[in-house]
């Protein structure tokens, strides 16, 4: 693949990542950025980039395949109300997210599938915390790791 190709085939990964998001209404906001404006209610979800590294069991001498790794982070305020369904609406939102990609096991086909159970390290996954933004507000949170193999 030449370097515009990959740079088409990441562009139409996220791309595909953000519809899914989009199409579940449970977001009210889907970025394909770090959040730089943070939601000042509801939940939001924001895709980045993770780990790209060779996936050894789908490669070989002339040809490597890849594990690219893409984080959601699922935000919500902590004075979100009431403050009881906080857990209850990041954990709702990083599930159904993960049921629409093991729906879609190859991201409409731009991979070659989602890692569902970690045959490459580290599965789908979702881990819960708290994110402090750059502005200082902390928001709780819960991030979905989403390994994908690239041929």
């Amino acid at each position: 693949m030449t370097p515009a190709e990959i740079r088409t085939l990441i562009k139409n990964i996220f791309t595909t990542l953000r519809d899914h998001a989009g199409k579940l209404g449970v977001f009210e906001h889907v970025e394909g950025h770090a959040l730089i404006n943070p939601p000042t209610s509801g939940v939001a979800v924001a895709f980045e980039a993770g780990t790209i590294r060779p996936g050894a069991q789908y490669s070989g001498l002339a040809a490597t395949s890849l594990v690219f790794t893409c984080t959601a982070s699922i935000y919500t305020t902590l004075q979100s109300q009431p403050g009881d369904e906080i857990e209850v609406d990041i954990s709702a939102a990083a599930t159904a997210l993960m049921w629409a990609l093991t729906g879609d096991f190859d991201v409409g086909g731009y991979v070659r599938n989602v890692d569902l159970l970690g045959a490459t390290g580290a599965g789908l996954s979702a881990d819960p915390g708290y994110v402090k933004l750059s502005d200082g507000q902390t928001f709780r949170a819960s991030v979905v790791t989403i390994p994908m193999i690239i041929n």
